[in-house]
């Protein structure tokens, strides 16, 4: 594992990255099962299993999708209710504009970065001088856990106080969902949303950034591109909720683990219900109308 973390700090090309990144998380999983080996099964998921290592370095975990009242709670109770100097960390857009949003009124300093490397050199140039870091696992160029890891041993060597993280990610999401009775969505009775009114002018754009989700992932499965579809799937299941929209959650859930199982025919289903469900969804109250059924994508396989 240390070798793994040591070797994504080196220069590689962005395929070297991705297959260095597949047998890291592999070597994580496979850790987790041998640690689990001599002890009963437990109700948790395995995917919530593969992020408790992290317990030990003083995190504590936010679950997506997260309302503004959970983030802001958690904020508060970080940062024992003063205003706080915030370093963010996220790959996704959608979550990057929710934080902002969110938190913009309550911080007092927001930087948001969009990988772990970012994260990492942006906290050692400030001298660690942030008073909270939010952190997404799921990340490009370095992963959320090798960058806490990282921070964490900067901290250490460099005789500097730990500064509390808060992990933010869609981990177990897929576990607590599977268990609970869903609605078809092959039905063409419209869907109404109600936004939260502070968020209510970023709905309209999220709702296109998932029509283009659904031509990216039709050509990613055409290209047998399973690890992109994942990223979007793991995207969409820590945001929808979020917006309002568990549903966008759920399938992206859905395919996030059929990608992992590289199962085609799951993923399309999976695309073919999101594209159906866009097209029922009626926003009120937002600054923008949800998109038409005019604009909705030609499904080809």
């Amino acid at each position: 594992m240390g070798a793994l973390e040591l070797l994504l700090t080196t220069r590689l090309t962005a395929r070297q990255r991705r297959y260095v990144n597949v047998c890291k998380r592999s070597a994580e999983h496979l850790t987790t099962l041998c640690k689990q080996v001599s002890s009963p099964i437990s109700e948790r998921s395995f995917e919530r299993l593969a992020i408790d290592d992290l317990s030990q370095l003083g995190v504590s975990y936010v679950p997506k999708p997260v309302s503004r009242a959970q983030l802001i709670d958690a904020v508060k109770k970080a940062g024992d209710h003063r205003r706080l100097r915030i370093l963010a960390a996220d790959d996704s857009a959608d979550s990057c504009a929710l934080i902002d949003q969110f938190l913009k009124e309550t911080a007092k300093r927001l930087d948001i970065v969009h990988d772990g490397v970012s994260a990492l050199e942006k906290y050692q140039h400030a001298k660690g001088r942030y008073d909270l870091l939010l952190i997404d696992l799921d990340m490009p160029v370095m992963d959320g856990r090798t960058a806490i890891r990282a921070i964490r041993k900067w901290e250490t060597d460099g005789d500097k106080p730990h500064v509390p993280i808060l992990v933010l990610t869609a981990h177990d999401l897929i576990a607590r969902r599977q268990d609970s009775d869903r609605e078809d969505l092959s039905g063409e009775d419209a869907v109404i949303v109600h936004p939260d009114p502070e968020i209510a002018h970023l709905v309209p754009g999220f709702l296109t950034g998932r029509r283009h989700d659904v031509e990216a992932i039709l050509q990613s499965l055409a290209d047998s591109n399973y690890d992109a579809i994942r990223t979007v799937g793991h995207m969409m299941k820590g945001t929808g909720g979020a917006y309002g929209f568990d549903e966008i959650s759920e399938i992206g859930g859905k395919l996030e683990e059929a990608a992992h199982h590289q199962n085609f025919e799951q993923i399309r289903e999976a695309v073919t219900r999101l594209d159906r469900y866009l097209d029922r969804v009626r926003v009120v109250d937002a600054a923008t109308p949800a998109p038409s059924p005019s604009d909705r994508f030609q499904l080809q396989y």
